[in-house]
């Protein structure tokens, strides 16, 4: 097994789309990710089930678009 895996946490404390964005683009520095400008990337948010974002069973809009925006 190799230490190749990194993690990078970021405070936000609401889904307000500037926070979100703010706290995506930190963690993404935080980790070291390059710029993914003319990339080809696949985003994978956890869509198991039809629900209402407030209820945090699936990933919030806010996070997929700031990640979408993030690469």
């Amino acid at each position: 097994m190799t230490d190749d895996h990194i993690v990078a946490l970021s405070d936000c404390r609401s889904y307000d789309q500037a926070a979100v964005d703010r706290a995506v683009a930190e963690a993404a520095r935080a980790a070291g990710l390059p710029s993914m400008t003319g990339a080809t990337v696949l985003l994978k948010p956890n869509l198991l089930l039809s629900s209402d974002p407030i209820r945090a069973a699936t990933t919030h809009p806010a996070v997929v678009r700031a990640a979408a925006r993030a690469v």
